[in-house]
């Protein structure tokens, strides 16, 4: 009797957690990643952004193109799927209610690759200690600059 009560005791702690395990309320977004031609795209980073709460899901597709976005909150989300070389893929408007699994396939389009231009120029030495603006200048500037008459009277 008392290996029956320990069987069952093992059993139900060893089922629970799994039931309660079930009743989760978070849903999930999966699907593949293909480039036009339906070849598969690894490597791409997909995120999800929740639009009342701001929260930002990433995750990257796999070596055969298929993306899982799990516990997600329920609400409107934006997916956004990018890689180099392709445009970006935006879809907008998923709605998850709780325990959802959305589907989401993302064709992926060629595009240009973005440049980056960065100048950097180097800081002039500017004194700060005095107030004081100079400039030198040779006998024969001064000799050439006009005078007024009136000055000299």
């Amino acid at each position: 009797m008392p290996r029956v009560r320990f069987t069952i005791v093992l059993l139900t702690l060893t089922i629970l957690p799994w039931l309660a395990h079930a009743q989760s309320t978070f849903a999930t977004i999966t699907g593949t990643v293909n480039d036009a031609t339906g070849a598969v795209l690894p490597g791409v980073e997909i995120r999800a952004l929740h639009k009342t709460l701001g929260l930002d899901y990433k995750t990257v597709s796999n070596e055969v193109g298929v993306f899982t976005l799990p516990e997600l909150r329920e609400g409107e989300y934006t997916v956004r799927a990018t890689k180099a070389g392709f445009k970006e893929f935006i879809a907008a408007e998923i709605n998850l209610v709780s325990r959802a699994l959305r589907r989401v396939d993302i064709r992926m389009a060629l595009g240009t690759l973005t440049e980056k231009v960065e100048v950097t120029a180097e800081v002039t030495a500017i004194k700060t200690e005095r107030a004081t603006v100079s400039t030198t200048r040779s006998q024969q500037e001064l000799n050439k600059l006009p005078i007024s008459a009136q000055s000299l009277y």
